[in-house]
């Protein structure tokens, strides 16, 4: 079966958390949040809050997941321009739900990091790339690559800049080769974040 980039059905939400449970289980920000828990508890953890967010859908926020041979192999988050950050009542309903799926355990570091990255983004209409992870046992196949290209793609389309930020150093060469650049840095909870933006007509 041919690779496919698509919105995912209901039925593939869980197949979606689990690749992006799988792809951030060892990021250094999530370890640093989630610090108190073993490996396997932190990835399910992650699995049941992903999986709250992809079930909770907000207007504005365009999901993605790439297939191969109809299994999601890479899913992404993108919030158009104007639409991040989402209502807060969205913001609120997901993270009761993910208190009562998960507990309260890493709620103040993430509210300390959400905090932190909100206050660094660009003024001017953008396109926000929140998420985007490929499952480890498939990375190396052009997976996130190819979900790089449609968002790029979705970007330039509609002339408008692309904003990220990431806490792990070995992916701003990922998105360097998309023609993004690293416009500012800081530590949150002592871990490094960059912020990048892609401007308009930079290739990739």
């Amino acid at each position: 079966m041919a690779v496919v980039v698509s919105s995912p059905k209901s039925s593939e939400l869980g197949s979606a958390a689990e690749v992006l449970a799988q792809a951030f289980s060892q990021d250094p920000m999530v370890c640093s949040i989630l610090r108190m828990l073993q490996p396997n508890r932190r990835l399910l953890k992650l699995r049941n809050m992903f999986e709250v967010s992809l079930q909770r859908r907000v207007p504005g926020r365009i999901e993605l997941c790439l297939k191969d041979g109809g299994e999601v192999r890479s899913v992404a988050l993108l919030y158009s321009p104007g639409r991040y950050p989402p209502p807060i009542f969205w913001e609120l309903s997901v993270l009761l739900r993910c208190i009562f799926r998960a507990g309260f355990r890493g709620l103040p570091g993430w509210l300390t990091w959400s905090n932190s990255i909100r206050r660094r983004h660009p003024v001017e209409p953008h396109y926000y790339l929140e998420i985007l992870g490929t499952h480890p046992a498939f990375q190396g196949n052009g997976f996130g690559s190819m979900l790089m290209e449609e968002i790029c793609s979705l970007a330039e389309k509609a002339g408008k800049i692309c904003y990220l930020e990431t806490s792990n150093p070995r992916n701003l060469s990922f998105y360097k080769a998309f023609g993004f650049e690293p416009v500012a840095s800081e530590s949150i909870l002592g871990v490094e974040t960059w912020y990048l933006t892609r401007l308009v007509c930079q290739g990739g």
